[in-house]
C-alpha cells in the first residue's frame, strides 16, 4: 500500500466515526424532539437526513481534495480555480471596461 492507500483509509475512517457519531446524536436528539413535542416520527427523519446529506457532501468534498493532492497534474487545473469565479467578469458599469483600456493606451500620467 502507498502513501495514498494510506491518506484514503484515514479519510474513509474519520469520515465513517464522524457519521456514526452524528448518527447517533441526531436518532437520540430527534426521539427526545418528537417525544417532547408528541412528532413521532418527524424530527427524528428530518435530522437523520440532514445529517447523512451533510456527510455525503463532506465525504465527496474531502475525497475531491484528496484525489488532487495525490495527481499534481489533475489538482493545478481545480486548485488555482477560484470557486466563486464564474469566469463570466462583467464591468460594473456599461462602458467602463473600455474606459479603463483607453485611459491605460493615453497614458496621461493621472493615475
Amino acid at each position: 500500500m502507498g502513501n495514498g492507500s494510506y491518506a484514503f483509509l484515514s479519510l474513509l475512517f474519520s469520515h465513517g466515526l464522524t457519521t456514526a457519531i452524528t448518527l447517533y446524536l441526531a436518532v437520540r436528539g430527534g426521539a427526545w424532539l418528537d417525544r417532547r413535542f408528541g412528532t413521532t416520527p418527524l424530527f427524528l427523519a428530518v435530522l437523520v437526513i440532514l445529517v447523512v446529506v451533510a456527510n455525503l457532501r463532506l465525504l465527496i468534498k474531502d475525497i475531491l481534495a484528496e484525489a488532487d493532492r495525490q495527481s499534481p497534474s489533475r489538482g493545478s487545473n481545480r486548485s488555482k480555480r477560484n470557486p466563486d469565479d464564474d469566469g463570466n467578469r462583467r464591468p460594473d458599469q456599461p462602458g467602463q471596461a473600455k474606459e479603463r483600456q483607453v485611459d491605460d493606451l493615453e497614458g496621461d500620467g493621472n493615475a
